[in-house]
């Protein structure tokens, strides 16, 4: 009997498995029907599902390898480039079916992940224990995919591949006695193959912390184990860890230019502070996400889901259940680790919120801090990794996955012993199982977001395909037909809070579908373009919102456009932010008006717009100007054929190889400009503790996106924490600047390297009111001046150089600048030798550089040869 009874049992959980595994894909099924029906039209190139950050691609040998996306783009795809192996579901006429596809592969994965924990509590009713572990991972994972649904074939399958790694890993450390092997090298493989970085990060996080509690517990209940499974663990951890760690860091290294991320992308406090996740939200499981921006303009619903809270109300249930005090040691223990790296995941998703009194941020942010004073090696070391780590998880909401997969893990075991309870008091099996399904399926069929967005077929429109109009069809075959060599712009950007207005839908994507869909080179400037992109072109927007003409000069001879795309039926958001809101109809006019641009299309969607002019190549001018200065120039005069750059585009500046000049109101600040840039000794502040405190500026909170930068013209909005008017970035020569607000206690440290003992002039590139600034050195303190020049009194803060000349020694010299009175936003502190300070600027000659006045006002000639040794020797 006891035989056919385990012949039974096997068979009711093969059943069971298929089970789980049709439902899987009939939910999925069932949740996209109307993009599946859409299908035909998608795969035929007439629609396309996009919406904000999901956007499809359409060519695989421009836009899917990254070295041939930043052609188009003007900067990487680092999605695409560490996750190639699941973001070309991305494709166009794919998509449709990678939603029912993937994600109902993502759902069984999550289910087994589940399972391989919950099984160790079912071994008298396993079929149960399949049953629960498939409900509780369809909770989590639905509430993952309707905030995660942009990235959901990194995100969303990320976590299943993170939740498995993690159940094997839960079981090595407290289910088995021995080290296995298969268990190590199945860990190892799925941590390394994990399409997104951030689980990279979280699954050694976890895994650490589980391990320190285990190590914790037996030091405190069970001494006598030190020795025996805590070392095995530790060493388990360490195995693990080296096995995948390094492997991937090596892919990293040679596939993903990490330091331009950083830069395009980087993480500051207020970053942090504006994604921080509210404890409420934490106990109903809401997260960050597209969805809840399409439904309320923000990514994080106005209230939180409170429905959602019988998850934890659960929780807190589960140790007044009789079978917990049933469980043998190791199964109690597991379950109590769970619960406390829960709680701990959940404190670490907290980042700066105000709802606490001390957060996992705050105190990264205090060790932060007392490293940076520590001034020596291990303080940096300390430093530089925490920022590392800050800056690759980037939002504390990142964290919430970790208490995702714990909380679904105990969800599980507490609806397990549900069903076992139910049926130890003579209920029925199926009623038992249908008692915790209504569990489970409340949350999502009573909260209206959840109910609308898995009812309707297509998210709730969110994943409505975008049929593509005849006009975009037409600009494509007409730019494709052309020979000559073209660039677009986007006029105006869709990434300003503007929504495309077709079939009675509105669609909000990024620039990036226009890009993929025209397979053209384009000027990107949304979130992750490249920082010089988006300085200079909203300098274009500035020069249209203020019916000013040289916006032409800046798209043709600065970016080589030659066409523009301008989308016509656009409405603003109707949730959310819009920037330059008035700017549409401006738009309109300077085109309607413009000399250099000219329509090549009309359609009632979409119109082309050809420059009848293009720059002249061959000779190149920098644009190195005071604010008032330039626009007093460029409305004037404008610039004509010449390739135009600026400050932030030095390096581009740099390589041409026809006639050079510099257009300026200064030949000295030109002169320190070209020769820090040409000697590359350029030594930026220490941007490690952006992330860890608010009283350093981080240039990354205004330029997000290119419109971001509009809170730099008004000292009185709330978001310019420099409470100066900063009204053009296009002089910073690295496209990045830390400030300090004045009177605050964090100073701005600057390491700087003398290559030998001698006289240098300090030149800190530097905006502020003040006309000296005051750095200390070692004991020392030197007061650097401002330019006289740049001296005279403004509305506004520029950019320009504060000069000492000072006897350093050889060696590293670590250089402080403290607030006073006035706001100081500091780019980098670059060392001339004496000997290389020209007697006169304007007809400057040193080694590697001179400068020569032409015979037109302001307009010097320029001429690079061999780049000198560091020192300018």
């Amino acid at each position: 009997m006891a035989g056919e009874h385990g012949i039974l049992t096997r068979r009711r959980m093969r059943w069971a498995f298929w089970a789980v595994i049709a439902a899987c894909l009939l939910l999925h099924v069932f949740i996209f029907r109307s993009v599946l029906l859409d299908a035909p039209a998608v795969v035929h190139g007439d629609a396309s599902v996009v919406r904000e950050e999901l956007v499809p691609f359409f060519n695989f040998s421009s836009q899917y390898q990254a070295t041939d996306t930043s052609e188009l783009t003007g900067s990487e795809e680092f999605r695409t480039t560490y996750a190639f192996w699941t973001s070309w579901v991305r494709y166009n006429a794919f998509l449709p079916f990678a939603l029912v596809l993937m994600n109902a592969l993502t759902a069984l994965v999550l289910f087994w992940a589940f399972y391989r924990v919950v099984r160790h509590f079912a071994a008298r009713t396993p079929v149960a224990g399949i049953y629960v572990s498939a409900l509780a991972a369809f909770l989590i994972y639905l509430l993952l995919l309707y905030a995660k649904i942009a990235h959901f074939y990194t995100l969303v399958f990320g976590f299943s591949l993170f939740a498995l790694s993690l159940s094997l890993a839960v079981e090595q450390l407290f289910f088995y006695d021995r080290l296995s092997k298969k268990n190590v090298a199945a860990v190892a493989v799925l941590a390394f193959i994990n399409p997104a970085i951030h689980y990279h990060v979280i699954f050694y996080l976890s895994l650490g912390v589980l391990v320190a509690l285990h190590l914790l517990f037996v030091l405190v209940f069970r001494r006598k184990d030190v020795r025996g499974r805590v070392l095995r663990n530790i060493g388990y951890a360490v195995l693990v860890s080296v096995c995948s760690l390094i492997p991937y860091l090596l892919f990293i290294h040679f596939t993903t230019p990490v330091d331009a991320a950083l830069s395009e992308a980087p993480v500051n406090y207020w970053a942090i502070y504006y994604s921080s996740v509210p404890l409420k939200y934490l106990f109903s499981l809401d997260s960050y996400g597209h969805v809840d921006l399409y439904r309320y303009g923000v990514y994080l619903a106005p209230e939180p889901r409170v429905l959602t809270m019988i998850v934890f109300g659960l929780l807190g249930s589960l140790f007044f259940f009789p079978q917990w005090r049933a469980l043998d040691r190791r199964r109690k223990m597991a379950i109590v680790l769970l619960f406390v790296a829960l709680l701990v995941a959940m404190w670490m998703s907290l980042g700066y919120s105000t709802d606490v009194v001390y957060s996992f941020h705050q105190a990264l942010g205090k060790l932060a801090l007392l490293a940076s004073a520590m001034h020596n090696t291990l303080g940096g070391l300390i430093d530089t990794t925490l920022s590392m780590f800050i800056n690759v998880l980037r939002f504390p909401h990142r964290f919430e996955f970790i208490a995702c997969y714990m909380a679904g893990i105990l969800l599980a075991i507490v609806l397990l012993w549900i069903v076992e309870a139910l049926q130890r008091r003579g209920w029925r099996p199926l009623v038992a199982s249908l008692i915790v399904l209504a569990i489970v399926a409340l949350p999502l069929t009573a909260t209206p977001a959840y109910r609308q967005t898995f009812w309707s077929g297509d998210f709730n429109g969110f994943l409505k395909p975008y049929t593509i109009p005849p006009d975009l069809r037409h600009i494509k075959t007409i730019l494709n037909n052309s020979t000559r060599e073209k660039r677009l712009f986007i006029l105006p950007s869709l990434e300003s809070g503007r929504e495309i207005l077709a079939d009675g839908t509105r669609y909000s994507f990024l620039d990036k579908y226009f890009i993929y869909y025209l397979n053209q080179p384009t000027v990107y400037t949304g979130t992750g373009a490249d920082p010089s992109n988006k300085i200079v072109a909203y300098l274009a927007y500035r020069s249209i919102a203020y019916h000013e003409t040289w916006w032409q000069d800046v798209l043709i001879n600065d970016f080589g456009v030659t066409d523009i795309l301008v989308p016509r039926n656009l409405g603003q958001r109707e949730l959310g932010t819009t920037y330059l809101p008035s700017i549409d109809d401006k738009i309109t006019d300077v085109l309607g008006s413009s000399q250099k641009f000219k329509p090549l299309y009309e359609g009632q969607d979409y119109l082309l717009y050809g420059a009848d002019v293009h720059r002249n190549a061959s000779r190149a001018v920098l644009s190195d100007m005071a604010w008032d200065a330039f626009l007093k120039q460029f409305n004037a005069h404008g610039l004509n054929d010449e390739a135009l750059y600026f400050a932030a585009q030095l390096h581009d500046y740099r390589q041409q190889s026809g006639e050079q000049y510099v257009l300026t109101d200064n030949p000295e600040r030109s002169f320190y400009t070209l020769y820090a840039n040409q000697s590359g000794v350029q030594f930026a502040p220490d941007a490690t503790l952006l992330p860890f405190t608010k009283d350093l500026l981080a240039s990354s909170n205004f330029t997000t996106n290119m419109f971001s930068l509009t809170t730099l013209y008004s000292r009185d909005n709330s978001y310019n924490y420099t409470h100066e008017v900063v009204p053009t970035l296009a002089s910073l020569q690295t496209a990045q600047f830390i400030g300090v607000a004045p009177h605050s206690s964090q100073k701005i440290t600057i390491k700087a390297t003398a290559p030998r003992d001698g006289t240098y002039r300090l030149l800190l590139h530097a905006a502020s009111d003040a006309d000296t600034i005051t750095v200390t050195s070692g004991g020392q303190t030197y007061a650097l001046h401002k330019l006289a020049a740049d001296s005279k009194p403004k509305d506004f803060i520029d950019f320009t150089y504060y000069t000492a000349d000072v006897h350093l020694s050889q060696g590293e010299h670590v250089l402080q600048i403290a607030s006073g009175s006035d706001t100081i936003l500091t780019e980098f502190i670059s060392l001339l030798p004496q000997n290389n300070i020209p007697k006169d600027f304007a007809h400057a000659s040193v080694a590697g550089l001179s400068l020569s006045p032409t015979d037109q006002p302001m307009l010097y000639s320029v001429r690079f040869t061999a780049q000198p040794p560091a020192g300018g020797k």
